[in-house]
Order: structure tokens, then C-alpha cells, then sequence
């Protein structure tokens, strides 16, 4: 099959291109042939949340296919979604910390496992296409991956890290807004040091589509606990209008509590583990 054998041939030539494309962006050289968006690093993002009162909210390669009328497995497309999610990662509120994705733009893979490594040079060439259609390079980002180092990272400071998360919320009421099944399997939650922990429960699919009752709803939670979420790509908006109509703390924190249990299982992180611990709970 001829046509089957050049598409094959194509396919590679393309991957091969994008992974060499990558690696000039991975040289010390790169600042001067490439702009890029001002993004604090891990270590600076999480002081950041420690040191300060702001709501954050994550921006990852799912987010990037919605804002371009994409579906993913966690979110069917939808043109409003896609709209509220490119105005949010444009936001000029002060009070909302915007993460995006540190290694897509500052690669550097000495400390990295291979999926990891190998996802980005593969990829890299269509986010970034998706991403710079509606970044402000002049905005001051934050690292979105600072809740999954342990599925990013072979080696890093583990337990300093989580000591400084759950810093946050030590002692403190919080309610965590997630899909029923996203704790079903964690034995080590990271939230177990707040004064109280309730749940309020959403759609780990397709969550938009309740983005009204999801928010009335949660208007209703008392004002003196912290909002964590974990919902997907329905988690920016509803962390975003929750923090500025009611001057509250929210944060989607994503991954945070898979990562977390993973790192207290000393869980392998090979090909297979984490693309199913990517996946939708």
C-alpha cells in the first residue's frame, strides 16, 4: 500500500523534525533565537503560593487543545469553554497566579524520566503552536507542572517539597471540589493536616456542561474555607469566578494528590504507570 507507506515515511520525517527542532530550543543558545513567555520556575512558583494569599490556576497541554476546539479525554470540546479558558490565561488580576508549562519552553531533561522527555520532544512543536496563538509574552506566568514532580522529576528534594504544600492548608477548613472516584484509590492524602476536609463532588468528565449549577453551588460553601480543585479543565473558570466574586482563595491543584500518594508508594513511574496516571480518574 503505497499511499499507507508515504504516510508512514511522512510521519516520521515530521517527528524527526520536531525532535531536532526541539533540541536547538534545548541549547543555552535558544534565548537568542527564540521568545519566549516569563515563566517562574518549580521552586519559585510553590514560594510564591506559600508566601502569599493568591488563587492559581493550571494550564497544561489539555487546556491548550480546548482553547483550540479540541476534545480530550477529560472534556468534549466547546467554543465557550475555549473562550473563557483564553481570556483566563490572559488574566491581569494580581491575585490569580496563571502556571503554564515551564519544560515546554525552558526544556532541560538532565533530571527528567523518558516519558517525560520523550512527550516533549515529540510534541513540542504542536503545543507551542497552540499555546503562542493566545499567550501575553508580556505577562508573568508560574509553572503549572509544581504538582506533579514526583512524575516528572528522577531526583528531587521529595519530602521539603510536600512539607512546603502542606504548609497551606496546615490547620486550616478546606473543601476539595473533585470527581467522586479521584481519592478512591489514594491512601496518602496530602490534605490530611487541614483542621476539617469536606467534599463536594463533580463530573470527572465533561464537567462544563454543569458549569452553572457547579458554580451556584459552590457559592454556597462557607467563606472561611479554602477552595482546592480538581476537575479538569472546568477547574480555571470555576477557580477563577469563585476567587474574584467572592475574594477567596481557590486552587486547582490538578494532580497534586495522585502525586503526592504515588511519591508515599514509592510508585514506578514507567511508560505505563503514567499515562495512566494522566488519565481521567
Amino acid at each position: 500500500n503505497l499511499k499507507q507507506i508515504n504516510k508512514e515515511v511522512d510521519d516520521y520525517k515530521n517527528t524527526v523534525n520536531t525532535m531536532i527542532n526541539h533540541l536547538l530550543y534545548e541549547t543555552s543558545e535558544a534565548k537568542y533565537f527564540f521568545i519566549r513567555p516569563h515563566i517562574f520556575g518549580f521552586q519559585e512558583t510553590l514560594d510564591k503560593l506559600c508566601q502569599s494569599n493568591s488563587s492559581f490556576i493550571r494550564f497544561g497541554d489539555g487546556e491548550a487543545a480546548i482553547m483550540n476546539n479540541e476534545a480530550i479525554r477529560f472534556q468534549k470540546a466547546d467554543a465557550t469553554l475555549a473562550i473563557r479558558l483564553r481570556q483566563l490565561l490572559n488574566s491581569q488580576n494580581e491575585d490569580i497566579m496563571v502556571g503554564i508549562d515551564y519544560h515546554l519552553y525552558y526544556p532541560n531533561f538532565n533530571n527528567t524520566n523518558d516519558f517525560i522527555r520523550i512527550f516533549y520532544r515529540i510534541n513540542y512543536n504542536i503545543l507551542m503552536q497552540k499555546f503562542n496563538t493566545f499567550l501575553n509574552f508580556n505577562k508573568q506566568y508560574y509553572t503549572t507542572a509544581v504538582t506533579s514532580v514526583y512524575e516528572i522529576f528522577n531526583f528531587w528534594a521529595f519530602d521539603e517539597w510536600y512539607s512546603k504544600w502542606r504548609s497551606i492548608w496546615n490547620g486550616k477548613k478546606i473543601t476539595i471540589i473533585c470527581g467522586d472516584r479521584v481519592f478512591k484509590n489514594i491512601k496518602f492524602n496530602i490534605f490530611d493536616n487541614a483542621a476539617d476536609i469536606n467534599y463536594f463532588y463533580v463530573p470527572s468528565c465533561d464537567a462544563w456542561d454543569n458549569y452553572n449549577d457547579i458554580l451556584n453551588k459552590a457559592k454556597k460553601i462557607d467563606k472561611d474555607r479554602m477552595i482546592i480543585i480538581i476537575a479538569g479543565p472546568t477547574a480555571k473558570p470555576l477557580a477563577y469566578d469563585l476567587a474574584v466574586e467572592q475574594k477567596r482563595r481557590c486552587l486547582d491543584l490538578g494532580h497534586l494528590a495522585k502525586d503526592y500518594d504515588a511519591y508515599k508508594k514509592s510508585a514506578p513511574t514507567t511508560t505505563e504507570t503514567l499515562d495512566k496516571f494522566f488519565a481521567p480518574d
